[in-house]
């Protein structure tokens, strides 16, 4: 019961919600709003369809564990694009950090619980 109680509380504490919700804006002051947009549902669905291909391979804690740590690092690219002074490396930084962790989020957390 506890480690379904934890694996709730990461997924909801890893801020989804708000990427999925603010994704839009920070793409639209990119100025690639509608092709950024359209990529990140198309991760979305792409990854949250290939994943249960691959849950008897792996297993979920290591598909948890894996997901963890890439959802981390697209954190990590994020706030190191929201700080960037260059327009053009904070565009490709900050783009590669939410779509990184969209994707990861719905093959690993999103899928799995």
């Amino acid at each position: 019961m506890w480690v379904g109680i934890v694996v709730a509380s990461i997924q909801q504490l890893t801020g989804i919600n708000t990427i999925c919700m603010y994704a839009p804006v920070i793409f639209k002051t990119q100025n690639n709003s509608d092709a950024l947009a359209a990529a990140l549902a198309a991760i979305q669905v792409i990854f949250a369809a290939i994943t249960p291909l691959f849950v008897e391979r792996f297993g979920r804690r290591t598909i948890f564990l894996c997901g963890a740590v890439i959802c981390s690092i697209g954190h990590l690219l994020s706030c190191i694009g929201f700080n960037e002074d260059n327009d053009r490396v904070r565009n490709w930084v900050l783009n590669t950090g939410l779509l990184s962790f969209a994707g990861t989020f719905h093959a690993s957390y999103g899928i799995l619980t």
